[in-house]
């Protein structure tokens, strides 16, 4: 129902003021949201509000689930974070047999990320992001992160292994670090790596704890902690093997600094 029959109807005396402005609630709500089988509300004006479009966590999401949403979006870019060899194959074979096209998803099998192909005009922006992981080990987050700011249409240049298990090799790429507009550390173990790099630069910095690390890791809440309680003033910490989330952080951070400028 319009919005212009509720006022006649109100006006007519058929509906109280009570009941007009409860359904005048609903249409708002229904603009702001769409429902899929009573399971799923997708938020439609999430982009115009805040920047950044839903992007769909596929950990505890069967393969049907994430079927119904990736159909019900054909119209979007999209991005699914920890979606693993299983849910991946699932959903190619499904668009195939259905759509009788190519799968038009990439899918980065470390990072466990299924993104929409580029259209023709994209184009990836540098902004002096440099990403810093501490070893080998935390590369399936970072590539969960570059994955992700490439969503966001950002480019990043990446050093890898780089912990402070030899201080050195931190050292060695002062100079980059000192440049960079931005850097996004990448550590698990005690996560010492973002301390290091704060003392090194005026850049602002966002670090990803990761689940990395012998028992008394605890999955990762040692190094959230130990980044939680960091002396280097200036950094910002996301969740646990969230690349996602830095790269999130990392936009908002220089979508603000462009306006303030």
């Amino acid at each position: 129902m319009v919005l212009s029959d509720l006022i006649r109807q109100y006006k007519l005396g058929k509906i109280s003021e009570k009941k007009l402005l409860s359904l005048i609630e609903d249409i708002k709500y229904n603009e702001y949201f769409s429902s899929l089988d009573n399971e799923v509300n997708f938020d439609n004006y999430r982009q115009n509000l805040t920047g950044i479009p839903e992007v769909i966590l596929a950990k505890d999401k069967t393969e049907k689930d994430l079927e119904k949403i990736i159909f019900a979006k054909l119209d979007q870019r999209l991005l699914l974070t920890k979606v693993n060899q299983t849910k991946f194959e699932h959903l190619k074979k499904s668009w195939q047999e259905k759509m009788k096209t190519s799968f038009p998803f990439i899918y980065n099998d470390r990072g466990q990320v299924l993104f929409s192909k580029a259209p023709k005009n994209f184009k990836a922006l540098s902004k002096g992001i440099l990403v810093l992981s501490g070893g080998t080990s935390d590369l399936s987050v970072v590539e969960e992160l570059k994955c992700s700011l490439l969503f966001f249409k950002l480019k990043c240049r990446v050093h890898n292994d780089v912990g402070i298990a030899g201080l050195k090799r931190v050292l060695h790429i002062a100079e980059p670090i000192k440049r960079a507009k931005l850097v996004i550390t990448v550590a698990g173990m005690e996560a010492a790596l973002p301390s290091v790099v704060a003392g090194l630069t005026s850049a602002p910095i966002v670090s990803v704890p990761t689940s990395t690390g012998y028992y008394g890791h605890f999955k990762g809440l040692t190094a959230l902690l130990s980044m939680l309680g960091s002396c280097s003033p200036g950094i910002a910490v996301v969740n646990i093997d969230n690349g996602f989330g830095a790269a999130a952080l990392a936009w908002k951070i220089l979508n603000v600094h462009k306006k303030l400028k």
